[in-house]
């Protein structure tokens, strides 16, 4: 391929008036070896011209994924750099980096480097952990190799070539799968192979009845490894809903988490808690968006919070809700009021949540985290949630809980995250419930939405929430319309409507609401 792009030798380029053909050729040629070597490139059928390469294009084409070639692929354009071009090692790989990534190559499978799978220290250290016998010097061998997986992407690639997963579990099964610290050892460095940018794959097999066995072997019952073997189960499980599906259904994880829960209520531990949290969030969040996945979020929310059927997490998770309103913890606070969020997923669930006390908690958290953004917009998440639930609504108000978040939106006015779920959830409170209404205008929740709109002209989700707030309380209550109207909303809903395309619905229906002149765009 290199022979395509440099005539008459190193560092001499094609004359400029052959680029576009160079760069067909170098195109045929990618393809010609991706056919050569079994390698299939996945061209989207809107992809830019090959000769497109300025730098936003191909980082959106890296980012759908439009081509992808193998390491082989790879170690053998730079082999040619080297043997045909006598380039030196680094400026090879450089060369062969820079020519594919042009073409819109996808090299983040790529270990980019001379010795390929080869390189670094990590294929010495599986080689030494195949050959271990000893629980001690496995565990070593494994702490080893989860540190330098932590410490660059490269070796993650390499391991992950060199099939580490597997000789990470073989080497569990053959020294001692009951050892607390061999299992420790194994899934810490299983975990440190799932990480946010690698290719979502199912979940390694031997994994799955490894994650499982923690729970159901007696000297593996550590509190302890019981928090990790959840912490791996969900990063195994983000972005990747067949590891979702095939944990929680085949290999008992709804009731492992709710044990876990029971047990850390019981010990009062928060770490085991928040990892058990963590993994009910991930479990019901639709986070999996490549095409042809089918989510089944709603189902498994059903399935751990309904009361009608056979598991139901809602007692310990509010249980977890009040030891966290006790503890000056704000990370365990946020875990908590996130779970309620994506377990409120229908009417009844909304309902038995507050029959628990849940409504009442959040809002004694939102009080007492008032300084933490990071709650703050956590338990408005969970009230937005909550509030779907129409009595609910007025509950919520009943507990102070539209005092603490318009005390939050005055309190963080600059905070645009803050400002758009503390909106999200005042919208909610004033859909279909004149009362809130009319209680949100009292105690000057418009004045509070408009100076939210004028701060953060630019954050889209802002002017949406905003935007439905206003259309909400005036739908039922159109007294509020001069209220409203005076304080200058028209301009600013017409503002958000002509900025931001997410906000075309609902300014349209605030301003219709408002009596305006608008025209709903098709």
């Amino acid at each position: 391929m290199a022979s395509l792009l440099k005539k008459g030798g190193a560092g001499k380029s094609l004359p400029q008036g052959a680029a576009e053909d160079a760069s067909r050729a170098v195109s045929c040629a990618i393809e010609e070896l991706a056919a050569k070597h079994g390698v299939e490139l996945d061209l989207p059928s809107n992809s830019a011209p090959v000769n497109e390469s300025k730098e936003g294009e191909k980082s959106e084409s890296m980012q759908r994924g439009a081509r992808r070639i193998s390491q082989e692929t790879f170690d053998m354009v730079v082999r040619e750099n080297i043997d045909d071009f006598e380039m030196e090692a680094e400026e090879a790989v450089k060369d062969a980096v820079e020519q594919f990534e042009s073409q819109g190559v996808d090299l983040s499978n790529i270990v980019k480097s001379v010795e390929g799978t080869n390189s670094g220290p990590i294929p010495e250290i599986l080689e030494r952990l195949a050959a271990t016998e000893s629980v001690e010097a496995a565990s070593s061998c494994l702490g080893e190799f989860s540190q330098l997986c932590r410490a660059a992407v490269e070796n993650r690639l390499v391991a992950i070539s060199r099939d580490a997963e597997g000789t990470i579990f073989g080497t569990l099964g053959r020294v001692d799968k009951e050892s607390p610290e061999l299992v420790a050892a194994a899934l810490g460095a299983f975990g440190c192979l799932q990480w946010k940018e690698r290719e979502r794959t199912p979940i390694y097999p031997i994994a799955k009845p490894v994650l499982s066995m923690v729970f159901s072997v007696e000297n593996l019952a550590q509190s302890s490894l019981w928090a990790l073997a959840l912490r791996v189960a969900k990063i195994a499980c983000l972005r990747n809903e067949p590891s979702k599906n095939s944990l929680f259904t085949e290999y008992g994880f709804d009731s492992h988490t709710r044990r876990a829960l029971q047990i850390g209520l019981a010990e009062k531990n928060v770490e085991l808690i928040r990892e058990a949290a963590a993994f009910i969030r991930v479990l019901c969040t639709d986070d999996d968006r490549r095409q042809g996945v089918h989510p089944n979020t709603f189902q498994r929310a059903r399935s751990l919070a309904d009361q009608k059927l056979a598991l139901n997490v809602i007692g310990d998770v509010v249980s977890a809700l009040e030891l966290a309103s006790q503890q000056a913890d704000a990370d365990f606070a946020a875990d908590m009021a996130l779970a309620v969020r994506v377990l409120a997923v229908n009417n009844d669930i909304c309902k038995d949540f507050t029959d628990r006390g849940a409504t009442r908690m959040l809002v004694e958290i939102l009080n007492a985290f008032m300084q933490e953004v990071k709650v703050v917009r956590c338990v408005c998440l969970a009230l937005k949630m909550i509030s779907n639930n129409d009595e609910n609504k007025r509950i919520l108000v009943q507990n102070g809980g539209l005092d603490a978040i318009l005390l939050a939106m005055s309190t963080h006015t600059q905070s645009s995250t803050l400002q758009e779920q503390c909106l999200a959830a005042l919208s909610s409170l004033a859909l279909r419930h004149p009362g809130n209404c009319t209680t949100i205008v009292e105690k000057h929740g418009v004045i509070s939405t408009l100076s939210a709109m004028e701060r953060f002209p630019a954050a889209a989700g802002v002017q949406r929430s905003a935007c439905l707030v206003l259309r909400n309380i005036v739908a039922r209550n159109k007294e509020y319309v001069p209220v409203i109207l005076d304080g200058g909303a028209e301009h600013l809903l017409r503002l958000a409507r002509k900025s931001h395309p997410i906000c075309d619905d609902v300014a349209y229906a605030a301003l219709r609401d408002l009596g305006c002149a608008a025209s709903y765009k098709q």
